[in-house]
């Protein structure tokens, strides 16, 4: 059982209702979907990321820009194999393929129960439920790692 994902999820809803502000990061304030779960990851794993290069509000990576799901790859537990979606642990992080891309370009947090807390443009940090329609945008998920992994790697 990932309790750091528990942790994960009850700090992210306590990100609803939080403005979209693009490359922002602060709870109630505004943030990016990027920014939610660097926010999250502030709150919970309690160990410094890297700085984050500006990006583009509408990014549109080519194939070789997979810049998202590299650092995702270093700083969470990458989930193997097809999980049923209406299984996923709460705090699972999702990452998403939207417009056709075959680089994710848009992240959330999972609650469990079919639902998921990310950040929209003009609408906000928002409760959707995991619909058809984001289930086949799914590229990957991953698990926030337990408190002793967030030690290695801070070494």
């Amino acid at each position: 059982m990932n309790m750091t994902g528990k942790r994960a999820a009850r700090e992210a809803v306590k990100w609803l209702g939080t403005p979209y502000r693009h490359q922002a990061s602060l709870c109630q304030v505004g943030c990016d979907c990027l920014g939610l779960l660097r926010g999250v990851w502030r709150a919970v794993c309690a160990t410094p990321l890297e700085p984050l290069p500006p990006y583009s509000r509408h990014i549109r990576p080519n194939a070789q820009e997979r810049r998202l799901e590299e650092a995702a790859n270093r700083y969470l537990i990458r989930l193997n194999g097809p999980v049923p979606t209406e299984l996923l642990a709460p705090g699972t992080v999702l990452l998403f393929c939207m417009h056709g891309h075959s680089s994710p370009t848009h992240c959330a947090i999972g609650l469990g129960e079919g639902d998921m807390i990310h950040a929209q443009e003009r609408r906000g940090v928002l409760r959707t439920p995991l619909s058809d329609r984001w289930r086949r945008r799914i590229h990957s998920l991953y698990l926030f790692p337990e408190k002793e992994h967030n030690m290695q790697a801070s070494s």
